[in-house]
């Protein structure tokens, strides 16, 4: 196992380093000065309280390897989390497991309780830039493993300097990617030993242009196999649903992580042109957000009925079913014979994964498809379509043609979709074989 290196950053191979020392001082005053404003007060002691748990494991027993984990938000965790499982069922390893953004905090926790084997030696709030150094040495990790576009200068120079392997799973050349080797050229600092996975051929070319020292694989992205263990649990309040929905037309169609934007793209003669029954699911189910999407629908013809009603009322009309509850739209996918994947009209199309996995013909919006790479798999073979932005004056009718033609598509190109994607299966085995061979590799 790795030691931790001195605190010297002052080197003759590495002349200047000072210049990282400086950066780092500089967040590190920061923080001090506006981390409360820029992160929020709870979000800052909570921080403040990480930082001194992560930086107080150079006192533990160091007889295992340590890998830690780390997730900029919700949907690099997801990808993260199959990996995350089946290193805490080794018995051999200990776990650090950290997130960026706020919204992730509860995700992780929740997900932590339910690790098999020991618990994590910690699960908390990533350090700051200027913090990452101080709890990397002390934490005495042998790799560390993140997503996508997750990229810290000091996090990197400080992995180098400790000659920490650093993996990056479901990777291209990001932005932040790149900035983050720009910064560290500019100061001097140490560009860590990289290991890429990537879930597209073309996106490696791009890789080992930027980072030619490093290694790349071609491998698919873990949130499939994530996705794929949550649809053999079957929610009960989805087949609650089913019961009692049972005589609304079909097909059914769903608007999934549905925000108001989403909903405006849908013309005031909606209800009156979308075959079979509308489902929406809302991004949020907050008062407000659901007020909102009442009102959008109404607008459109529909007369919206809330699934959280105690006595489920099936008004007469064109019927919009509201699912004003959390928890089960990646299930309630597996009922449903079309679906428009929301936020693709506001700051980022939501997962298409978890209703492609059941072979659903799929819409979006254009905002954020760039991020994920199944996007433009998906719309390959020829089960996704996005939806053009309002400046490329799509009409409206052109909307309904293409929502008509996905509710007539048959079960057997269902079937031949559900096919294709079930090949991502077992990516997490083959990202955590290769983790392994390098861990016995850096012994």
């Amino acid at each position: 196992m790795k030691s931790a290196q001195s605190d010297t950053f002052l080197s003759e191979s590495h002349p200047f380093t000072w210049r990282m020392e400086a950066y780092r001082k500089f967040f590190k005053v920061l923080k001090i000065c506006l981390g409360r404003l820029l992160v929020g007060a709870s979000r800052w002691s909570e921080t403040e309280i990480g930082l001194q748990k992560l930086t107080s494991l150079s006192g533990r027993d160091k007889g295992r390897e340590v890998l830690w984990f780390h997730a900029a938000s919700v949907g690099e965790l997801e990808s993260l989390w199959p990996l995350v499982e089946l290193s805490a069922m080794d018995g051999n390893l200990e776990i650090i497991l950290t997130v960026f953004s706020g919204s992730a905090w509860n995700h992780l926790h929740r997900m932590a309780r339910h690790l098999p084997g020991r618990s994590p030696l910690y699960v908390g709030y990533s350090p700051l830039e200027g913090d990452w150094t101080e709890a990397i040495r002390a934490s005495g990790i042998s790799i560390f493993v993140t997503a996508k576009y997750e990229a810290w200068p000091e996090m990197w120079n400080a992995l180098g300097d400790a000659r920490v392997p650093l993996v990056i799973v479901g990777a291209k050349a990001r932005s932040s990617l790149l900035w983050a080797k720009r910064i560290l050229t500019l100061l001097g600092g140490k560009i860590p030993s990289i290991l890429f996975f990537s879930f597209d051929l073309d996106n490696s070319g791009g890789l080992a242009a930027a980072f030619p020292d490093s290694e790349i694989q071609v491998e698919s992205d873990p949130r499939w196999d994530r996705v794929y263990q949550r649809s053999l649990n079957p929610q009960p309040r989805v087949a609650e649903l089913v019961r009692s929905y049972a005589d609304l037309p079909k097909p059914w169609g769903v608007i999934g992580s549905a925000w108001s934007s989403d909903l405006v793209q849908l013309p005031t003669n909606a209800a009156e042109s979308i075959r079979g029954t509308l489902w929406v699911v809302p991004h949020k189910v907050d008062p407000k957000s659901l007020s909102e999407i009442e009102i959008l629908l109404r607008e459109r013809g529909f007369t919206p009925t809330r699934t959280s009603d105690e006595n489920i009322i099936k008004p007469a009309g064109n019927i919009a079913v509201l699912v004003d509850e959390m928890g089960f739209l990646a299930e309630l996918y597996s009922v449903m014979d079309w679906c428009f994947v929301g936020g693709g009209f506001g700051s980022s199309i939501h997962s298409t994964i978890e209703p492609s996995l059941y072979g659903l013909p799929l819409l979006g919006g254009p905002h954020g498809r760039e991020k994920f790479d199944e996007i433009l798999m998906l719309e390959k073979q020829g089960q996704l379509a996005i939806l053009p932005s309002k400046d490329e004056r799509l009409s409206r009718s052109n909307i309904f043609h293409l929502i008509d033609s996905f509710s007539r598509v048959g079960i057997e190109q269902r079937k031949q979709w559900a096919a294709l994607n079930l090949r991502h299966r077992g990516a997490s085995v083959r990202i955590w074989r290769v983790i392994l061979n390098r861990l016995k590799n850096e012994r």
